[in-house]
């Protein structure tokens, strides 16, 4: 579904596909609105079907019922929350020739004998 999905994406954008259906009725309105128009489901899937896919045989009324059930069981699924980044790792500490020549002069004394 990514590959159709895209493609659709690319044609709203584009302004293209979304045109006069085989019997010359115009889209009401452009592609890029009909993706956010408020209209019911069904009169969305009944435009879709005239001004994109413009089949020989338009009166589907399945199309409607299914926009609707599609719709309620869309409206229901609650989507996970993002996965929370990981946390930023400690800064590794930087070799101080100072730090180093004072525990080195503090420890020089202790010497282990095998």
């Amino acid at each position: 579904m990514d590959a159709n999905i895209k493609r659709i994406l690319y044609e709203v954008e584009n302004n293209i596909q979304w045109g006069n259906d085989s019997l010359g009725n115009r889209p009401p309105y452009s592609f890029k609105d009909f993706t956010t128009s408020t209209k019911t489901p069904t009169e969305l899937a009944n435009e879709f079907l005239h001004f994109y896919e413009r089949p020989q045989v338009y009166n589907q009324p399945a199309r409607g019922k299914q926009a609707e059930e599609w719709y309620k069981y869309l409206c229901t699924i609650i989507p996970n929350p993002p996965e929370p980044p990981d946390p930023p790792k400690p800064p590794i500490p930087k070799f101080n020739k100072n730090i180093y020549k004072k525990w080195y002069l503090k420890n020089k004394k202790i010497r282990i004998k095998y």
